[in-house]
């Protein structure tokens, strides 16, 4: 599904059934735009510490949800850092105890700060000649 015209998105959700009580899925947080993206708050300064960070929270409204790839946080939520403007995140949903067959929705929702333009300081020398 398309998450909007935002400049990070989710791209590849990709579904597979693991034993008989569990479900795993993945999916990629990827960066399309052209600008720089930091830690929701940074207001996009130029701490490396804050550099290509996004904030992620994943929520199937069910118990028994934990996913792989965040920094801090909990088994649901957290940061993560792309690299090369992308990240792989990979969750595991227990089903034990839940019956018959349904369809759950999942919600991601991403956290970041973003500035289109990035300032650059030239050196400008001049020569005579």
């Amino acid at each position: 599904s398309e998450s909007s015209s935002a400049p990070i998105k989710i791209e590849n959700l990709d579904e597979n059934v693991a034993g008989s009580e569990k479900i795993i899925f993945s999916f990629d947080i990827v960066h399309r735009g052209t600008g720089a993206i930091s830690t929701s708050g940074s207001k996009c300064n130029d701490n490396i510490g804050y550099e290509n960070k996004v904030y992620v929270t994943v929520d199937s409204g069910l118990s028994g949800l934990t996913c792989s790839g965040f920094e801090g946080g909990t088994a649901t939520t957290g940061y993560v850092t792309l690299y090369s403007g992308k990240r792989l995140i990979r969750c595991t949903q227990d089903t034990t105890g839940l019956t018959g067959d349904f369809e759950k929705k999942v919600n991601i929702d991403l956290l970041y700060d973003y500035k289109e333009h990035k300032d650059v300081s030239l050196l400008v020398k001049h020569t005579t000649g």
